[in-house]
């Protein structure tokens, strides 16, 4: 699963690092699992 920021628009996450993503934060922020 590609994490793009269309995902992020998706899943109403409005912060998205510029940097190499936090998946361990992500895991919890996003409905899905990883």
């Amino acid at each position: 699963l590609p994490l793009t920021r269309e995902v992020f628009r998706e899943f109403h996450i409005v912060s998205i690092p510029d940097s190499e993503l936090d998946l361990s934060r992500l895991r919890f922020a996003l409905p899905i699992s990883f």
